[in-house]
């Protein structure tokens, strides 16, 4: 029997009740008609109430259609009682409160609630997002459940319009489907209602038609539950946590408490429940020990590992080109392999998209394809279902902004990320080397990895990577010190400081105090003073000291606090940037948001603050002359000459005719030891020259194939136009430039440069897996380090240690990872059906 009509039932019994209540008050005041319309009345709806169950109650009903017989009966005699006017002598109308009590109590515990509970999927491709909470309701023999998808429209925007879909004949075999319009939502009134598109009207790609829109759907039912047809990797964009049409949902399901909490401020707390996601459940079940390999893809796969590659449409128009051209390099490290077979999925409206769109791009699409297919590369899936192609793939590589990747992170599958673009780039950074002999040895900056590069050939070897940090990370540590055979590395966003051993290819972590984990540089520079070495902080709270004898630091952090006090707009938390210089026992610090110089005798560790320049914009490098000290602005800002001596200030800011700053000033100034400094521009258009007697500035012209501040591509995005530049000898300075990664070898006599391209000696691959961001838990990206193919070659090694890691990583932001998660769902839902009806009942006093 349906919950309503057990409802009404209820009701019918709660109104006998008031009746048998009244009826006595009639007696007494003699109304004996009105009594007798009562009474029938009341055996009217005992008759109706058994009349309904036994038409719609699927079970023995027996007991409880004797109990309202014998009701009726007694109704019957209190008739013929108040008919003779002997109802005092008789009076049996507590006998009726009491049967109605014992009916009232058999409806309730006796007669099996069934709900129906209607299923509205618009896409077959995303019936998936549904499948096991159907499964779940389908199993349950106290639930009617109806899959009936719904049609929707398409929007095409060039030329722009809409067209009717309906995906009914779609949805797999085992999925017994209603047409739409055979179901009358009105007279069904269903227990549940589930949807998967929760935009309604708010959609400019795909709209269910206007009679399944939410606000519509919640006039028929009790519940209406949203179930998302997507999985993220723990994060969700702002747009879908605040859709109009939540207003209208009783629960929507959440793949996790942290998902959860990107709706607050949106939706009530209470309609959110993290219950994980049903399209995980659905590869669970096709795992890869039962899963059913399509026959006309056995021949091909036979025993090889089936790897996953996706294309969206997300990638094609952000890189158009580079993406077919990104299509062909996948497809060529394919050919030939024996181990391999290259599933390949691309949108199912990738050909209608560049038709549209990009049609300068579509014939060439097309070529590909039919190359891929002509050339027998791999397999081209068009499959409605991709729980499937999941399910027996073994690895995915492709884009990262498809939900797909996270189907592969919750099975613990490998996820390689591919990367768009020019990939002959080496994207080699340093911020800092050390020279010795022939080479520049240094950390990268963009990778774990500690290097030494050839100055002659400037090709780069990787070392080693520093133990107990990420794989991948910007700026891990800046400047390097050397002391007698070891090499000390200054944390940047590293947690420990780093010591190499040159002679023994060791590596020793040393752990630092620290009062929070800022993303921003904790140190950049380090000054070496006899055997301790000066860190120079940048968010941390203290210059550091490391005696390098004992391993010991000490903090003093009386310098920061004095810095803060005059830092009024330090809203970031910067305290130096590059700015120090040693003289003797002392160090000058130069303040990054405040023009003040601290002084620091090593020795009588005392302070000394000089206020220098007029301007307070703080600088971001300093360097000295022998006379003057000469400091560039943390921003636009003049360049400040110093005496420390006679504290006499010079200001220079007559740039050469042409000069334009990019707004962000200098990015390093070196002392050429002859008459003039060099100050090389963070994002400005050229080099400069400043006459150390005069102030006069100039262009500083090389030769270069370039021009300042260009790029040779944008997958070349470093902030400033050097990573780096170092005077390595009397007359001749290194700077790394930020256009393509080469290496600038400037003669500052002869005014010549050598321009040398980094090439990294690939010995091996490294793959590295780690978390990227809030939304990619564990995966590996393509980079200089590693490519398709060293993915390819290293899936062996991709062990059962990296698969739990994955699940584990992802067990944080998706719950019931087992497979049970439309179970749960279904249960909870049940329970909801449950508590509304206790409520109704408590509410009418039943209770």
């Amino acid at each position: 029997m349906r919950k309503k009509m057990k409802s009404t039932l209820l009701n019918v019994v709660y109104s006998l009740q008031q009746a048998t209540s009244n009826l006595e008050t009639l007696v007494h005041a003699g109304r004996y008609t009105d009594s007798l319309e009562v009474l029938k009345a009341c055996q009217e709806g005992a008759i109706s109430i058994g009349t309904t169950i036994e038409q719609q109650a699927n079970q023995d009903t027996g007991h409880i259609i004797k109990k309202l017989e014998n009701y009726c009966e007694s109704v019957y005699r209190v008739y013929i009682n108040v008919e003779n006017a002997d109802y005092l002598a008789s009076n049996p109308l507590k006998n009726l409160a009491d049967q109605l009590h014992d009916i009232e109590i058999c409806i309730e515990s006796e007669i099996h609630v069934k709900y129906e509970v209607v299923f509205l999927p618009y896409k077959a491709s995303m019936w998936d997002s549904m499948e096991s909470v159907w499964k779940a309701a389908n199993e349950d023999p106290n639930c009617n459940s109806y899959v009936i998808p719904v049609p929707y429209f398409e929007f095409i925007q060039n030329p722009k319009t809409q067209v009717l879909r309906y995906d009914g004949a779609e949805f797999p075999s085992y999925v017994p489907t209603m047409p739409f319009n055979n179901y009358d939502f009105k007279q069904q009134m269903p227990d549940v209602i589930y949807i998967h598109n929760p935009y309604d009207q708010y959609n400019n790609v795909t709209s269910v038609h206007p009679s399944f829109y939410a606000s519509i759907l919640k006039e028929y039912t009790d519940l209406l539950v949203y179930i998302p047809y997507f999985v993220t990797g723990g994060s969700i964009s702002k747009s879908l946590t605040s859709l109009p049409t939540y207003q209208f949902m009783d629960v929507i399901v959440t793949q996790s408490e942290s998902v959860s909490s990107f709706y607050k401020g949106n939706v009530a707390s209470e309609k959110l429940v993290a219950l994980g996601s049903p399209k995980v459940d659905k590869v669970q079940v096709l795992s890869k020990e039962n899963r059913v390999i399509p026959i006309e893809w056995e021949s091909i796969i036979q025993d090889k590992k089936i790897i996953f590659y996706n294309t969206s449409l997300s990638s094609l128009y952000e890189y158009r080109e580079k993406c077919l051209e990104k299509m062909k390099d996948v497809f060529t490290c394919f050919k030939g392999r024996e181990n391999e077979v290259l599933l390949w999925r691309p949108h199912p409206l990738v050909k209608a998209t560049l038709k549209s769109t990009f049609p300068q791009l579509y014939q060439e699409y097309c070529e590909i394809e039919e190359e891929f297919i002509f050339n027998q590369i791999g397999i081209l899936d068009a499959s409605p279902d991709i729980s499937l192609s999941v399910a027996i793939s073994d690895a995915y590589i492709g884009e990262e902004g498809s939900s797909v990747i996270h189907l592969f992170g919750a099975t613990g599958k490998p996820i390689f990320l591919l990367h768009y673009g020019d990939e002959s780039i080496n994207r080699l950074g340093f911020a800092d080397a050390h020279l010795e002999g022939e080479e520049l040895w240094f950390t990268h900056a963009h990778y774990n990895a500690l290097c030494k590069m050839n100055i002659h050939t400037a090709q780069v070897e990787i070392l080693n990577s520093i133990p107990n940090e990420l794989p991948i990370k910007d700026l891990l540590y800046h400047d390097i010190a050397k002391v007698d055979h070891k090499l000390y590395f200054v944390p940047s966003r590293a947690e420990e400081m780093a010591i190499y051993d040159m002679e023994n290819n060791k590596f020793e972590k040393v752990a630092y105090e620290n009062e929070n984990d800022n993303v921003f540089s904790k140190f950049t520079r380090a000054v070496r003073l006899n055997n301790f070495l000066y860190f120079l902080p940048v968010n941390h709270f203290a210059l550091v000291r490391y005696n390098v004898t004992d391993g010991t630091f000490k903090y003093y952090s009386e310098i920061v606090k004095k810095i803060k006090k005059y830092s009024l707009n330090n809203k970031q938390g910067l305290y130096f940037m590059n700015a120090i210089v040693q003289e003797g026992e002392s160090l000058f610090l130069a303040a990054a948001q405040t023009n003040i110089i601290i002084e620091f005798n090593t020795v009588t560790e005392t302070i000394i603050l000089h206020k220098v320049g007029t301007k307070e914009t703080g600088f971001y490098r300093m360097e000295n002359d022998g006379e003057y000290y000469w400091l560039i602005s943390n921003e636009d800002g003049p360049i400040v000459k110093w005496n420390r001596k006679t504290n006499q200030t010079f200001e220079y800011d007559k740039y050469p005719k042409g000069f334009l700053s990019g707004g962000k000033g200098f990015f390093s100034i070196i002392n050429c030891a002859t008459d003039y400094m060099l100050l090389f521009p963070k994002k400005g258009n050229m080099i400069v020259e400043i006459n150390k007697e005069s102030g006069i500035m100039q262009e500083y012209i090389l030769d270069l194939p370039y021009k300042e501040g260009e790029r040779k591509s944008e997958q070349h995005n470093w902030p400033n136009n050097y990573y780096f530049v170092k005077r390595i000898n009397e007359d001749q300075i290194v700077a790394l430039t930020a256009y393509d990664s080469s290496l600038l070898f400037i003669n500052t006599e002869t005014r010549q440069v050598v321009l040398k391209e980094s090439k990294f000696i690939k010995n091996e691959s490294r793959l590295h897996f780690q978390e990227w961001g809030s939304n990619l838990p564990y995966a590996c990206r393509e980079g200089v380090l590693s490519n398709v193919e060293d993915f390819l070659d290293g899936l062996d090694k991709y062990n059962i240690e990296h698969s739990v890691a994955q699940k584990k990583a992802y067990q944080k932001v998706i719950n019931n990872m087992d497979g049970t998660s439309g179970l749960k769902i279904h249960q909870h839902i049940t329970n909801q059906l449950k508590i509304t009806n206790q409520l109704e009942s408590a509410e009418k006093g039943q209770y």
